[in-house]
Formats: structure tokens, C-alpha cells, sequence
């Protein structure tokens, strides 16, 4: 296949694609000779913040000069990004060539009888073939959804497994209750392999805990109270932290987010676990790494005059992670919100955390058979004290926010990552007419 015969087929197995526990990546795998086995693999899980975990974890492997796998998802512009070496996305060339060889795999379990797989688990064999072949030094392994039963939950030895922190999220899927998905995002637990678990619910913290103890587990908690931040700007937090695992002073991370103290702090007790395995992480690597990663369409700022920030914000902990971190940065500036959303979110939820901090909202549709149409989430704020606005079109929506948003303003764009990767590839496109 081609690179756009590549695209066009892994589009259509949601069509026909059929997913069954982890069968049909158990079967996959083996017919692929099992690349995943010959992979040094730190497994990350959980409902916010595992991206950004693993783009600084990403960073400071390289910064230590490691050749690094990096799967992720969803991606916001294009597929390749979701496997990436380096932080440089797969190759169209190496895209379509994986793609083939993989396709050719999915037909023959359909001619013997299995089902074809999902789309999910086609991308992540494609992702540990690539690694495999790249011959990577270590895989930063996000899971896809939930854990127990997700595709990325085929390794059976990772070196560490990470759960950043959990909320209720695809509830349709992973349970209706906080235990419950708990229960699913601890799936990724091996036993006698550690886990390191970032979280602020005592009921998350207990389950997690006793499913180590069952499993025979090492056991880390990432804690904050730790931490003295010294100062935050629009280009990072300078911070110490010093407790019973880690001690490190006046290290800069390039993130803005005030919700990125923990999950730095996860990331650096992840380090300290590597490096009991004799992983060779200096330092000077970690400052290096903490200091140049990046990761787009999280709290990432697209132009200062008017402040446009960008946030894959799409569930109410993230909304309110967000908030913390814009209202900073607000004084006394009028905020805006440019909000595209997915039917299975919380969307009224996510919309009443917003309204009472906002001046205007510019509703619009993610390019996403699931967008919420914005007459709907229009009439949730209708009455409301603040400007409304209706545009499908994300293009004309940020041509809307240029003529109603001041320089002196905040402009924000949140409610999908869907939605950041269109408006992200609109701006693109326009930079380079």
C-alpha cells in the first residue's frame, strides 16, 4: 500500500475491525514473532496527565543520549505522530510499509477463522514493529483507554508501570464509578514489576496499594507536599523537591500548567525507580530533559498578543486543572473560549465549570463523526451573562474570536484534543498560504 492507501484502510477498520479481550492482539503479536518481547517498555496509564508524563520521560531518556520509542495517542494532525523515535514521527515511507505488513497479518487471522482486529490494536502492532525494527533503547508505552484490556497491555515485563491520576472518563467502557476505574487503569500492573502511582483519592490510592500487595508489587507514591515552587511564567515553573525518594533544586520545567507539578513529580519518581534497575540517568540529564520537553496541544501557546493558549482539556478534572493555571495567568483580562466537545464527554459539567470565569464562548465542531452540534451546547448557556457565539467551522470560528478578541485578552481553545489538532492545523495551513 501507499502512505494514502495506508490512511484510507486503517480508517475503515472501525468499520469491521472487532475487538475481543486481548485475544486478537495475543494472536497478531505471535504472528508477528511477538516485537514487543525484545523491547524495553515503561507502560504509563491514566485518565490525565499520562501524555505528559511521557513526553518528559521521552525527554530525559534523550537528553541521556537513549534511542527512544515513543507511542501515543490520540494524535492531532496526522497518524504518524502517534509513533514516534525520537520524538520525530514515523516516516510516510515506513508508515505504509508497516501498515502492509501488518494488513497482510489482519487477513490472514480472518481467513483462519479470528477476527480482524481494531483499529487501535492494527496502530499499536504497527508502533512495536517500527520500535522493534529501529532497534529503540527504551519505549515510553502510553495505553490507549483504560488498561486491563487495552491493546498496550500485551507486554508482560515492563520495567515500570505508571498511573497518573484518575477521574471518571469513557464510563460507557471502564465503569460508572471511581473504583471501577481504578480497578481497570491498575489492569496494567504486573507482578514483581513496580508501579509508580500519582493520584489524590484516598479510594485510588487504597485499591492501587492492595493490588501490589496481592500481586507482590513494588509500590511508589508520587507525592507533592515535597515540592517548593519558586516561580511560574508563561515558559515553565521553577521548583525543589526533596523527599524520601528524589532531592533535586531549582530544576526548570518547560510546561506551563500548574497541574504538571505532580505529574512532575510522578516522572521524577519513575527516574529514581529506572535508576534502581541500573538505568544510567544522570542529573544533568533530567535537568536537560525537564527543560526542553514538549508537548503540544497541552496548555501550549500559540501567539502572547492576545495570549492563545491551546488544552486537550476534554473531562471535568482536566477543566478544572485548567482553570487553575489560566485563572494565574488572568488578572484582570477578559477570558474567552473557543470549546468543541465529543457526545461521550461531560460536557454540561465541563461547560458549568467554565461559565462563571469567561467573558465570551465561540462554539464549534471538531471534524469528529461525535461532535456535539453547537446548537445543543449553545442552548446549556443560553441566559448565561456571557457572549455567545455558533460557528461549525473551526476556521471561521477562529476567524470569529480575531474580530471579537482584544489584544489585551486571553483566548483559549479546550473541550477535545480533536479540536486542537483542527485548530492547530488550520493555523498551519494559513501560515503557509
Amino acid at each position: 500500500m501507499t502512505y494514502e492507501e495506508s490512511i484510507k484502510y486503517i480508517d475503515s477498520i472501525q468499520f469491521f475491525g472487532k475487538k475481543k479481550g486481548l485475544d486478537n492482539m495475543i494472536y497478531l503479536m505471535n504472528q508477528l514473532e511477538n516485537p514487543q518481547e525484545r523491547l524495553k517498555i515503561i507502560h504509563v496509564a491514566g485518565t490525565n496527565g499520562k501524555g505528559s508524563v511521557c513526553a518528559m520521560l521521552s525527554s530525559i531518556l534523550q537528553a541521556q543520549g537513549y534511542k527512544v520509542g515513543f507511542f501515543t495517542s490520540p494524535h492531532l494532525e496526522c497518524y504518524n505522530e502517534r509513533i514516534q523515535v525520537n520524538r520525530r514521527p514515523i516516516s510516510n515511507k515506513d508508515f505504509a510499509a508497516i501498515a502492509t505488513e501488518i494488513r497482510l497479518q489482519c487477513e490472514e487471522m480472518v481467513q483462519s477463522g479470528q477476527n480482524h482486529p481494531s483499529f487501535f490494536e492494527y496502530i499499536t502492532a504497527m508502533a512495536f514493529t517500527y520500535f522493534a525494527q529501529q532497534e529503540v533503547d527504551f519505549v515510553i508505552l502510553e495505553v490507549g483507554l483504560g488498561g486491563r484490556l487495552d491493546a498496550t497491555n500485551i507486554i508482560k515485563e515492563p520495567l515500570v508501570s505508571v498511573i497518573t491520576s484518575i477521574a471518571l472518563d469513557h464510563t460507557h467502557i471502564l465503569g460508572s464509578t471511581l473504583s471501577e476505574v481504578t480497578w481497570e487503569k491498575a489492569g496494567i500492573m504486573k507482578e514483581n514489576r513496580p508501579t509508580v502511582l500519582s493520584c489524590t483519592q484516598e479510594e485510588v490510592y487504597n485499591i492501587v496499594k492492595e493490588i501490589a500487595k496481592e500481586r507482590k508489587i513494588p509500590f511508589y507514591f508520587a507525592k507533592t507536599e515535597d515540592l517548593s515552587i519558586y516561580e511560574q511564567t508563561l515558559e515553565g515553573v521553577r521548583f525543589s523537591i526533596n523527599n524520601t525518594y528524589i532531592k533535586y533544586e531549582d530544576l526548570f520545567l518547560s510546561l506551563l500548567g500548574t497541574y504538571q507539578i505532580r505529574n512532575v513529580c510522578t516522572v521524577l519518581l519513575t527516574i529514581a525507580v529506572l535508576r534502581q534497575q541500573q538505568v544510567l540517568i544522570s542529573e544533568e540529564a533530567i535537568r536537560a530533559g525537564l527543560a526542553h520537553t514538549e508537548w503540544a496541544g497541552r496548555m501550549e501557546i500559540i501567539s502572547k498578543k492576545p495570549l492563545f493558549i491551546l488544552d486537550g482539556a476534554h473531562n471535568p478534572e482536566g477543566i478544572k486543572a485548567f482553570l487553575e493555571t489560566v485563572l494565574e495567568q488572568a488578572e484582570d483580562r477578559k477570558i474567552y473560549i473557543i470549546f468543541g466537545v465529543l457526545k461521550d464527554k461531560a460536557y454540561e459539567q465541563m461547560l458549568g465549570q467554565l461559565i462563571p470565569h469567561i467573558h465570551g464562548i465561540i462554539f464549534t465542531e471538531p471534524d469528529h463523526p461525535h461532535a456535539v452540534a453547537t446548537e445543543k451546547l449553545a442552548a446549556l448557556v443560553e441566559g448565561r451573562e456571557i457572549a455567545i457565539y455558533q460557528e461549525k467551522d473551526i476556521g471561521k470560528a477562529l476567524e470569529l474570536a480575531k474580530n471579537v478578541v482584544q489584544v489585551e485578552d486571553i483566548l483559549c481553545g479546550i473541550g477535545s484534543l480533536y479540536l486542537i489538532g483542527g485548530i492547530k492545523t488550520t493555523q498551519r495551513v494559513r501560515k503557509n498560504e
